[in-house]
């Protein structure tokens, strides 16, 4: 029995960074390319879980936009991230929200809402928000998406991405999508991009494109399982670049929402808001993105309500003191 445990937990272990999501991300100086490839299938079975997704196809754009921001915050450092959203109406008068958002340390969050829209149907579009270290406000850039009215669905895929970085960065940026999911169970998310540094040759890189996503080795990757020694195999032995260098991290569904974070918000709101939420048994906070439900009890509400009184009081008493300096004449 115990030689079966560790047989099996040996085994769990061996097994487990090729189930792991992650991104394997390189350079070449020689080429003057950036690569970078990624698998979310589990963090986006963690988010159709969390928010109880049903749609097929509401799934698979969501897992296109994982994709997309981990490809692009795995060009950035540290903290800074990316959001990729998508919005769009239907036909039927639905209105879908998709929004992705990342981190080059591996954390990705991220959620697919559907809701009755107005009357007034708007153009759809795809927009990546940026937050960068330097930079004290996030910059956005917009592309407007094409609707297909026969598919009653908005076209968003590796195309998009590519158009999109033609636009906003004037960048070659050729990229590849595929998510594929049956009643809410994903059964792959993966997405590729190959992006053009300064002084390389687009004939080339369009060139290596072609190859790379005809190859087998991507084939496998792209539908079934990705790993380092396949990327490393695919780049140096089959395509002869061997100045690749080639870095890879794990990626996990994560969120830093938190109690207290939602009780520091909280306490803004006013003494007299939160004695009314509290009368009206308003307990329930929602985290929009990762759906988890935080419950306000009775000692939250007296220290909330102690604290924002208190914060008021500071604040009236500062702004007699402004009151009366205004009030007094100047000196002689």
């Amino acid at each position: 029995m115990f030689k079966s445990l560790v047989y099996k937990t040996l085994r769990t272990f061996k097994d487990y960074p090729k189930q792991r999501d992650h991104v394997i991300k390189g350079f070449s100086v020689k080429k003057n390319f950036r690569i970078t490839f990624v698998d979310n299938t589990t963090s986006l079975q963690t988010s159709v879980d969390k928010f109880k997704l049903k749609e097929e196809r509401q799934i698979n754009l969501l897992g296109n936009c994982f994709s997309t921001s981990l490809m692009i915050s795995s060009l950035l450092k540290g903290e800074e991230r990316i959001k990729a959203i998508v919005s769009f109406d239907d036909q039927d008068k639905n209105s879908y929200d998709f929004y992705a958002e990342s981190m080059a340390n591996g954390e990705i969050r991220g959620f697919s809402i559907k809701y009755q829209s107005p009357n007034q149907q708007f153009t759809p579009f795809f927009k990546v928000g940026k937050v960068l270290y330097g930079y004290q406000q996030e910059s956005f850039s917009v592309l407007s998406l094409d609707y297909n009215e026969q598919q009653d669905w908005v076209n968003f895929s590796g195309k998009q991405v590519q158009e999109f970085y033609q636009i906003s960065d004037q960048i070659l940026n050729l990229c590849d999508l595929y998510t594929k999911s049956k009643d809410s169970k994903v059964e792959r998310s993966f997405g590729y991009m190959l992006q053009k540094m300064p002084e390389a040759q687009e004939a080339y890189l369009e060139a290596l494109h072609e190859d790379i996503i005809n190859s087998e080795i991507f084939k496998q990757m792209k539908y079934q399982q990705m790993n380092f020694s396949q990327v490393k195999e695919l780049l140096e032995k089959q395509f002869n670049i061997d100045d690749i260098q080639l870095t890879r991290y794990p990626v996990d569904f994560y969120c830093r929402c938190c109690k207290e974070n939602f009780m520091q918000l909280l306490v803004k709101i006013g003494s007299e808001t939160l004695a009314d939420m509290k009368q009206k048994n308003d307990r329930t906070l929602n985290c929009i993105y990762c759906n988890t439900n935080y419950t306000i009890e009775d000692q939250d509400f007296e220290q909330l309500i102690k604290e924002s009184t208190e914060i008021e009081a500071k604040q009236k008493a500062q702004q007699t003191i402004v009151q009366n300096e205004q009030n007094t004449p100047p000196k002689q």
